[in-house]
């Protein structure tokens, strides 16, 4: 998992500077576990935490490293928000957003 997750987060930096950003924006996982929580714990904190803040841990580790920014952001309503200008796109399709004249899916939206 740890190769794995040095990759992903060397890959994810890599498309960020080709799109010409300079700041990634990461999920808080603070309440990850509040959601899963009728798992025993030991299956919570190895399943649902300890993967996700690995790869977190190596995206961020990867970014700094190339002296890009990586900020944590609430994770409510972060697939519907315009990565552009931050307001909340209307859904004009099923996983279809739209902003004005933008027009992104849920899946660019999580790229961007």
């Amino acid at each position: 998992m740890e190769d794995f997750a040095r990759k992903v987060g060397k890959w994810v930096v890599e498309i960020a500077r080709d799109f010409g950003a300079n700041v990634i924006k990461l999920e808080s996982l603070k309440n990850l576990i509040k959601n899963v929580g009728k798992l025993p714990k030991e299956h919570r904190d190895k399943l649902y935490l300890m993967q996700y803040s690995l790869l977190q841990y190596r995206i961020s580790w990867q970014a700094k490293k190339r002296g890009m920014v990586v900020e944590f952001v609430n994770p409510s309503y972060s697939s519907v928000s315009c990565p552009k200008c931050g307001r909340k796109m209307e859904e004009i399709a099923h996983r279809y957003f739209s902003v004005v004249r933008l027009a992104v899916t849920r899946t660019t939206v999580t790229l961007l």
